[in-house]
């Protein structure tokens, strides 16, 4: 247990790595850490020996990578209002909000999640690039390709990763196809926290997508086709 936290895989302490990464969450510590979507990217983020990741949500008051030496920042993107968090964060890492206002010196910014798989052209003035559908593979990808062509200038890499499937860069991206990941094994919570608005809860998703496809709920027709875990996969990762 770390700083009240219990660590259900092992993270790579001491890393040898030249990329730095905050993973964003646009809300309070005990949200983020309720939230499986995001815990489980951070997971991806912090078992790869080259990545250097931290936390980071919009109650952080100090981090441990500065703003300064950051070279990625991305934010999960659930809800509409979620953008007041992400405009308030950015004001207090001295990171100007609209793209066209930061230099080489600042960050690349992207969102993903689901208000930006939906519709991201509001958002088009602020953002990088985004990542549209599911993000486990591709941010993966997108930071190895960064670590890799880091004397690069900014266009010249949004425009190294402007083909990739599910990546949508404003000016420069025509046509977009969204990612449907292969549900093949369980997801899970991979850190307990008592700070967490759910305390200490254990959660997994067995399914992504919803059948019910009521009018209110985007999620049901986001996360088309429904797609649902054998049995088996659900036993072995309990167990």
């Amino acid at each position: 247990m770390i700083n009240n936290e219990t660590f259900l895989y092992t993270p790579i302490k001491e890393k040898d790595s030249n990329i730095n990464f905050w993973m964003a969450y646009p809300g309070p510590e005990s949200f983020a850490m309720s939230s499986l979507g995001y815990l489980w990217l951070y997971k991806y983020l912090d078992e790869h020996e080259d990545i250097n990741v931290e936390r980071v949500y919009a109650d952080t008051a100090r981090t441990k990578i500065s703003s300064e030496n950051v070279d990625l920042i991305g934010f999960s993107f659930t809800f509409d209002t979620d953008f007041m968090h992400i405009f308030s964060m950015l004001s207090k890492f001295n990171i100007p909000l609209r793209k066209k206002l930061r230099t080489s010196n600042y960050p690349l910014i992207f969102a993903g999640g689901p208000v930006v798989t939906t519709n991201p052209t509001p958002y088009e003035e602020f953002f990088d690039f985004f990542i549209i559908g599911d993000g486990e593979n591709i941010i993966i990808k997108i930071t190895e390709l960064y670590q890799n062509n880091k004397n690069l200038s900014k266009e010249e890499f949004l425009t190294l990763i402007s083909e990739i499937d599910g990546i949508y860069i404003p000016n420069i991206t025509v046509k977009t196809k969204k990612v449907t990941e292969k549900l093949d094994r369980c997801i899970y919570t991979p850190i307990l926290s008592e700070k967490a608005f759910f305390p200490n809860t254990f959660i997994m998703e067995v399914s992504r997508g919803c059948a019910n496809r009521c009018g209110f709920c985007i999620a049901s027709y986001l996360n088309l086709p429904l797609r649902c875990l054998p049995y088996e996969n659900i036993i072995e990762t309990i167990d």
